[in-house]
């Protein structure tokens, strides 16, 4: 069996939903989307939980509702920004020590406010 991959979509989701569906799964792109930005949420989260607070890394969650911008149901991609406004917040929480508190904070509003901006421009 030879698989025909081409580079084209969301990050390379068609080709992914080409290979599911050479497999004989039927499996909607909406739902191939939602997993990827589910799995890029997480990334970011990890990446979060990881560097040291005061770096804005909660920014990265913008490429998740960026792709969740290509889903039909626009109620999804609020759902997304509610869960990436939680994980900016938990990994505010569980995140190693440094940088100056008013900085730490600033930069979690920041992300939140880049999160929300997204969102209502999706």
């Amino acid at each position: 069996m030879t698989w025909k991959l081409r580079p084209f979509g969301v990050f390379g989701m068609c080709n992914v939903f080409s290979i599911v569906k050479s497999l004989g799964v039927r499996v909607r792109r909406s739902n191939l989307i939602l997993v990827a930005c589910l799995l890029m949420a997480a990334a970011v989260f990890v990446v979060d939980l990881w560097i040291p607070l005061g770096v804005a890394a909660g920014v990265l969650y913008v490429l998740v509702i960026l792709v969740s911008s290509a889903l039909p149901q626009k109620n999804t991609v609020i759902f997304l920004g509610i869960v990436c406004t939680a994980l900016t917040i938990v990994a505010f929480v569980a995140s190693p020590e440094g940088g100056e508190l008013w900085k730490v904070v600033f930069n979690r509003v920041l992300s939140i406010f880049a999160i929300w901006a997204m969102v209502l421009l999706s």
